[in-house]
């Protein structure tokens, strides 16, 4: 898919919710992506620290699993 293509090229990766959509920081975006490229196109629950610059929300991400 073109989104698996992206990320694994390096491209940045983001996460879509109800009403946002925030860029994934930190050590999951890591090596092109690595730890990302299993959860591209599906639905995750994910934790970790949410911050906002100039309109952009990112998220650091701590965890993240497939939701059920």
């Amino acid at each position: 898919s073109c989104a698996m293509s992206c990320a694994k090229s390096g491209q940045p990766v983001g996460i879509l919710t109800a009403d946002a959509i925030y860029t994934v920081t930190g050590d999951y975006v890591a090596s092109k992506n690595a730890k990302m490229l299993d959860f591209v196109a599906k639905t995750v629950i994910v934790t970790g620290e949410v911050t906002e610059k100039d309109g952009v929300k990112s998220i650091n991400v701590k965890s993240i699993k497939l939701a059920n």
